[in-house]
């Protein structure tokens, strides 16, 4: 896996929020009433490797998706369903009642869907934008990287994880990438290279869906790319090159500096468990509904990242988008969006 260099980090967690480095900035899109509602089709990644279409009506209550790339041959497959309200602004779908799903009108969402893999139904969530890039020339920049990445996977089911962190390079063509694992990798040009130094190429396929091929390999990572309104980008990646990268997933954004006031908030959260949470951040100190408190340290150990009081480490970028780890709990993911 040298995409990711094997780096285990104690209670490592991503926070991919509102913010940027200084004027310019625009706030977090907030929902609309929910007296009003609205529909809306958001392309999203799901995190046992699936790429689908998810439609939400939050007037009518009803949902519905359809998978357009699957790893699992699932390529086509539908599901719809209906959706209840609940006091915090989410929703809770008739197929996976115990998960919740939190929508922003012309931004992001989060959710989950039921998948049946090998025969065995499995609640996945998922994460996904209104309006995903569709230009090569939109993806250039400098990117901080966290996620997992699993030696192994059977219909879903991840074995011999490990976490990830590290910055990728996406030149101006937006049609390559050079990932630097564990390291800065915009302070170490023309000082010498990232070990191990991983390259390949970018494509896109339709439908605002990417692929990234690794150098030397033939197998297709699924990606999604999404604009925020600060010029901030988050990718969503789904790993699926055994023998190399391996198989997982990766959120990935453009760097930039910490702005306290579109950081704070509270952020609803799901997990690969098939639990919903929240978070709220007030400064320098974060609390999670399924952990303790922690503080934190801005721009540490380089910029965009954050340096976690329980020795992990978090990313800020976009519109509010978040998704923690724990390499104490291999395969174990959360994903959420700001509220």
């Amino acid at each position: 896996m040298n995409f990711l260099r094997p780096y285990v980090i104690v209670g490592f967690s991503l926070l991919i929020a509102s913010c940027g480095s200084g004027g310019g900035d625009s706030p977090t899109p907030s929902p609309p009433a929910a007296s009003t509602g609205f529909t809306q089709t958001y392309t999203a990644s799901a995190t046992a490797g699936e790429i689908l279409t998810y439609t939400i009506d939050t007037q009518n209550k009803t949902y519905s998706y359809k998978i357009i790339y699957s790893a699992y041959g699932l390529t086509n497959a539908t599901g719809n369903g209906t959706l209840v309200t609940n006091s915090d602004g989410s929703y809770s779908p008739s197929n996976a009642p115990s998960t919740k799903v939190y929508a922003i009108q012309n931004g992001l969402l989060i959710g989950t869907v039921n998948l049946t893999l090998n025969n065995v139904p499995r609640i996945v969530p998922i994460l996904g934008m209104a309006q995903p890039i569709a230009s090569p020339a939109a993806l250039a920049g400098m990117y901080n990287f966290v996620g997992i990445q699993c030696a192994g996977q059977t219909f879903g089911v991840y074995t011999g994880c490990i976490s990830s962190y590290g910055t990728v390079q996406i030149p101006t063509a937006g049609t390559t990438y050079t990932s630097c694992p564990s390291a800065n990798i915009a302070t170490l040009l023309g000082l010498g290279p990232c070990s191990p130094l991983s390259t390949g190429t970018l494509s896109l396929l339709g439908n605002g869906v990417w692929q990234a091929i690794r150098t030397g390999s033939v197998n297709t990572n699924y990606f999604l790319a999404f604009a925020a309104p600060n010029g901030q980008n988050v990718l969503l990646l789904d790993l699926n090159d055994p023998g190399g990268y391996g198989y997982g997933f990766i959120v990935m954004s453009t760097q930039a500096g910490y702005v306290q006031n579109l950081v704070d908030g509270t952020w609803f959260f799901q997990t690969t468990a098939g639990t919903a949470g929240s978070l709220t951040v007030a400064g320098t100190q974060i609390a999670s509904s399924l952990g303790p408190n922690v503080s934190a340290t801005f721009d540490s150990p380089w910029m965009g990242a954050v340096s976690i009081s329980n020795g992990g480490l978090a990313l800020l970028a976009g519109t509010g988008a978040y998704a923690y780890i724990n390499p104490g709990f291999p395969g174990f993911l959360e994903l959420g969006i700001k509220k």
